[in-house]
Order: C-alpha cells, then sequence, then structure tokens
C-alpha cells in the first residue's frame, strides 16, 4: 500500500535480500530496454508513416484507405479533387455516403477484402465524365484503392470502335453492291447472244456462256 515493490517476510536471509534486490534490479533493466526498444519502433513507425504520407500525396494517384466497414480513413488531395469535398467531410463516411455512384468501386473493396487479393475495375464518374483505372488492395483492417484517370484513353477506345462499326457498315455495304454487280453481270453474261470466253493472263480460259459452249 506504501508504494513498495516487493517485501520479505521476518526472518529471512541475506541470500534471500540479495536474490529479490537483484531480480528488481534486472527486472528494471529489462522494463528500461523495453521502454528505449519500444521508444524507437515508435520512432521507426513515425517515420515510415511520414514517408508512407510522404509518398501517397505525392504521388499522380488518387488514394483511398477504408475499414471493414468500408468507411473512409485516409485520402490524398488529389482523392479530394476528384470527389470535389473537403477532407473532413470524407473521413468517418462509407465509400457510397462519400460518392453515392461509386456503388461498383464499394463492391470491388468489398471483394478485396473478403478474397484477400487484388480486385480491379474501369470507374465512370458520372458527373463529371471522368473515367478511372481503380485497384483495390486488401490490408490488415480494411482495403486501400489506388486510381488514375484513363479518359483520354477511353475517349481514344470510343473512338476507334466507332471508326470499326463505320468501317464494317461499309464493307457491308460494298459486299452488298458487288454482290449485286455480280448477279447483274451473270444474268447478263449468261444472257448476251454472243458466244463470250474470258481468261486469265497466261490465256487459260476461266470462263464461257451458253452459247460459246455451243
Amino acid at each position: 500500500d506504501a508504494g513498495a515493490d516487493d517485501y520479505l517476510v521476518k526472518p529471512f536471509s541475506a541470500r534471500e535480500l540479495v536474490a529479490m534486490v537483484r531480480s528488481h534490479i534486472n527486472l528494471v533493466r529489462i522494463r528500461r530496454a523495453a521502454i528505449e526498444r519500444e521508444a524507437g519502433l515508435l520512432g521507426e513507425i513515425a517515420k515510415a508513416r511520414d514517408t508512407l504520407e510522404s509518398v501517397i500525396e505525392g504521388t499522380s494517384d488518387a488514394y483511398i484507405s477504408v475499414d471493414n466497414e468500408l468507411r473512409v480513413r485516409a485520402v490524398n488531395e488529389v482523392s479530394i479533387s476528384i470527389i470535389k469535398q473537403p477532407r473532413e467531410a470524407i473521413i468517418g463516411r462509407t465509400v457510397t455516403e462519400m460518392e453515392p455512384e461509386a456503388a461498383a468501386v464499394a463492391d470491388a473493396l468489398r471483394r478485396a477484402i473478403r478474397e484477400r487479393r487484388t480486385i480491379g475495375l474501369h470507374y465512370l464518374q458520372q458527373r463529371s465524365g471522368r473515367w478511372f483505372n481503380v485497384r483495390c488492395y486488401p490490408s490488415a483492417d480494411g482495403a486501400i484503392a489506388f486510381a488514375n484517370e484513363i479518359t483520354r484513353e477511353k475517349q481514344a477506345e470510343a473512338r476507334l470502335l466507332l471508326a470499326h462499326q463505320e468501317l464494317e457498315q461499309r464493307v457491308e455495304a460494298r459486299t452488298h453492291e458487288l454482290n449485286s454487280a455480280n448477279a447483274l453481270l451473270e444474268a447478263e453474261f449468261d444472257r448476251t447472244p454472243a458466244a463470250i470466253a474470258l481468261s486469265d493472263l497466261d490465256g487459260r480460259i476461266v470462263r464461257t456462256n451458253a452459247d460459246f459452249e455451243r
């Protein structure tokens, strides 16, 4: 009650007293070493966090960290510029509360947590018309996501697809015209009142009409 570390009940021997004092001295040394080690580890953790924060803030990708309930724990400035809300309005809210149209991103984060693997998707932010390549990774107690904008790539894909469709339509139209022309040629070739034979450049006959055969 007085705050002593330990006590001995009389009578006790000098050997007992020395052994007890020695054990307490060793215990203090162990505690001191543990405290110093803990302080060193806390310093390393703080340094690692500062480095990670610098990397995250310095990247051109959007970054978001969520817990197992998909509540936002951290975002970088790139994410804030995309979401168009202040940081204090984002932290603590779920992904869909923060961005109602991001249900697909929320589903990908849930899958990353549940399946413990990377889940990727292409996400269209409807209100801005911007496309993002999103990569969701499981973490110890939730998930993190990185996203980079791919709007230009998507626009290029759309233009390429449109050009391909137009080309297919033109080919289909020309094929139809060619088939019609061949059908007309076939009819005229067989009905003409003259003997006709067609040959290749080496003089081999490749086609004749009925009059020529007669």
